[in-house]
């Protein structure tokens, strides 16, 4: 009687190099990719058609290559500006470089072109300012750690707050900067920057 609810679970067409097209496509609409991890979703999206038209894994493999090529020359993959975005986005959310990296790093990005982002950012941003420093104040401040916190908790909390900043990829040294500051205005001043 369940089971008469139930919508029955469509199947899909074929796989075919227009298919595969339309559907990175449909993908880099949603989202953000780089080359490699648009390749991994080209073919978990091969592998589910798979099993129900079997096609062997070199001629998937051949067509994702095809598609992936095509919709680079057309200018709707560039690893080089996926990183930068990627990159320019994160550092404005609190990530330190170590984590940066270690997402681009994860969806495929090589590590060229990670540091020619990261030198990017700073050009943007200026060189003279500390990336790490500035990121950490930021996600210190966005999740109330050390000097954002209410005073009365601020030394209670202080070894957790120094822990989260680590966790986040920052070094002990700019933990403890951010989460010992006494005088927010002076380490704010020293790492302003255009975001």
């Amino acid at each position: 009687m369940a089971a008469q609810g139930r919508k029955a679970a469509r199947i899909p067409k074929p796989i075919s190099l227009e298919r595969l097209q339309s559907y990175g496509l449909w993908y880099l609409s949603r989202y953000a990719s780089s080359t490699s991890n648009l390749k991994r979703v080209l073919a978990r999206r091969a592998e589910k058609v798979g099993r129900h038209h079997p096609i062997d894994r070199a001629t998937a493999t051949e067509m994702i290559d095809i598609v992936v090529e095509k919709l680079e020359t057309a200018g709707f993959l560039d690893d080089g500006a996926y990183a930068e975005s990627r990159t320019r986005s994160l550092y404005r959310g609190g990530a330190s470089r170590r984590k940066i990296a270690a997402y681009l790093a994860q969806k495929g990005v090589d590590g060229a072109t990670i540091a020619a982002s990261f030198r990017a950012l700073e050009e943007e941003i200026g060189t003279d300012r500390d990336l790490d420093l500035h990121a950490a104040l930021r996600y210190a401040k966005r999740r109330r750690l050390g000097p954002y916190r209410e005073s009365a908790k601020r030394v209670e909390r202080r070894d957790k707050d120094i822990a989260a900043l680590a966790r986040t990829g920052f070094s002990i040294d700019i933990a403890l900067k951010v989460i010992d500051a006494d005088d927010l205005t002076e380490l704010e001043e020293v790492t302003r920057s255009p975001f």
